[in-house]
């Protein structure tokens, strides 16, 4: 059972919480402008509903996406919202939530087994899947996976999916913990056990020379590791959790940029943004975007630049938190830091239109700190400075190639 069942997750809002909604709403808003444009059908699957609102009464995901399908439905669009919750008592209160929306509808099915009915809806609709699970356990990409191969030919299908890498790196840390005990103990070491080629073979061995609890020790280690590759798409992970060399939140993000990597078997874009706690330096999760459409990078990525300067501003000047003690920033991003940022990126490509730099310098570990207009307006600056060439630095010129001047391929960067 999930921890939002287990641990009273849906007593009030937590700081993070409200962070990861805003980024929701604050996407739905012009997504849903762009896509009603395309004369489909729009249909938004809230994955892993829950019970649709707090008992504070502050609005969850379901709640938040019903509220502006209603806009569009009131206009006279065809929408539909899909809810999947299988626990009853959230379900319940989810179908009492939703009763306002006739467009919307409660499943009471994990949404992994509906997988047809998710690739059909997708093949006639223009669709948003947002992926929250309640639990990192739940997060299968071989499960996702199924979904993802139904619709890869669909161009009209994105999804924002909540990836909770640490809580990941955590139950890493644990499963490589107990196989280094027995590898300490010498357990694994022996030459029986460790010749042993098949896993049953091995857990032989281990019950005959050192009883059932070296057996259940590693039994159990290696489901562990199963179940964190099968959520990975990958053994990739251990390499991570092993590496001494860096910090622990290197280590997290390592983890997310190999899981946007395995996510780019189904989409071309891939990014992820950073969801901090007020108090925590290390993000509580990533919000993974995904699409087939590279321009709808700038809208995330808008609202991740909305979400992290609101809570910079909230927050600078209140003890214990993330941004505590901080000089007040302004609401964009200083020039020479987004020059630079561009400089960065530019510096060892041949050429690249003017739309890649930007969805370059905005991308990886980048999402969230600059906004498109930033970084248009520092391209315009490098263009007219002589950093750039290929374009006039007037105007934005998204399909034209840019390329690096000897000024910028001998630019030092300190």
């Amino acid at each position: 059972m999930g921890s939002k069942y287990r641990n009273n997750f849906f007593d009030s809002k937590r700081d993070w919480s409200n962070y990861k909604d805003s980024v929701l709403d604050y996407y739905l808003v012009p997504y849903l402008q762009k896509v009603k444009q395309l004369g489909k059908p729009i249909c938004v699957v809230d994955m892993f509903a829950g019970r649709g609102e707090f008992n504070t009464g502050e609005p969850g995901s379901p709640r938040i996406i019903a509220a502006r399908l209603q806009e569009l439905a009131q206009q006279g669009f065809p929408v539909k919202l899909l809810c999947y919750e299988n626990y009853e008592p959230f379900y319940k209160h989810l179908v009492t939530v939703l009763k306002p929306f006739p467009f919307a509808e409660a499943v009471s099915k994990d949404c992994f087994g509906d997988v047809g009915r998710i690739a059909q809806v997708a093949a006639t609709h223009t669709t948003l899947l947002y992926i929250d699970p309640c639990d990192v356990v739940q997060l299968s990409l071989s499960k996702l996976g199924l979904i993802f191969d139904k619709v890869r030919q669909n161009r009209s299908v994105e999804a924002l999916i909540v990836f909770m890498a640490r809580a990941f790196m955590r139950q890493a840390a644990l499963a490589r913990t107990v196989e280094m005990r027995l590898e300490v103990s010498g357990v694994l070491n022996d030459p029986l056990v460790h010749a042993a080629e098949e896993e049953d073979d091995k857990a032989m061995w281990l019950e005959a020379l050192y009883a059932d609890e070296a057996v259940s020790q590693h039994a159990q280690s290696q489901k562990s590791q199963a179940l964190l590759s099968d959520i990975a798409g990958g053994d990739y992970w251990q390499a991570i959790v092993q590496d001494s060399t860096i910090s622990w939140r290197e280590k997290c993000e390592s983890l997310v940029d190999r899981y946007r990597l395995k996510l780019r078997n189904w989409f071309n874009l891939a990014e992820a943004l950073p969801v901090h706690a007020d108090t925590d330096a290390t993000p509580k999760y990533w919000m993974a975007f995904v699409s087939r459409y590279e321009p709808a990078f700038d809208l995330f990525n808008r609202a991740g630049c909305e979400m992290i300067r609101a809570q910079r501003q909230n927050f600078r000047n209140q003890p214990d938190t993330l941004f505590a003690g901080t000089a007040p920033q302004p609401e964009t991003a200083s020039p020479a830091t987004v020059d630079r940022a561009v400089k960065r990126v530019a510096k060892p490509l041949p050429s690249c239109r003017w739309k890649e730099l930007r969805w370059r310098t905005c991308g990886g570990r980048n999402v969230g700190r600059f906004t498109d207009s930033e970084v248009n307006q520092s391209i315009k600056r490098l263009l007219k400075a002589g950093w750039l060439a290929g374009a006039t630095g007037d105007k934005v010129e998204e399909n034209s190639m840019i390329s690096p001047t000897a000024q910028m391929t001998s630019w030092i960067d300190r």
